[in-house]
């Protein structure tokens, strides 16, 4: 029985960090799970310094992301309920 690896070895790494959209959605179609379809919400930040909070936009910018995935979940599925936890 021959082995073929749908996932080349090369593309493993140290730690899972490492891995971006591109590497999921990869690996969901070697998996044969990939959706039908793909939504992705981006936030782009200014300062990465250490101990430096989110800033007023960033935090804007996630809330009104997380409406707009509530809105996307509840209009697929409307038994979806949610609660946002966050700490900033």
């Amino acid at each position: 029985m021959t082995h073929v690896s749908l996932v080349p070895v090369t593309s493993f790494r140290s730690t899972t960090y490492s891995y971006g959209l591109p590497d999921a959605i990869e690996l969901g179609k070697a998996l044969n799970e990939l959706a039908p379809h793909v939504i992705v919400y981006g936030i782009g930040g200014k300062a990465f310094d250490e101990g430096t909070g989110l800033s007023i936009d960033v935090e804007r910018a996630a809330e009104e992301v997380v409406q707009k995935i509530v809105k996307e979940v509840g209009g697929r599925n409307r038994r979806f309920s949610h609660r946002v936890l966050y700490s900033l």
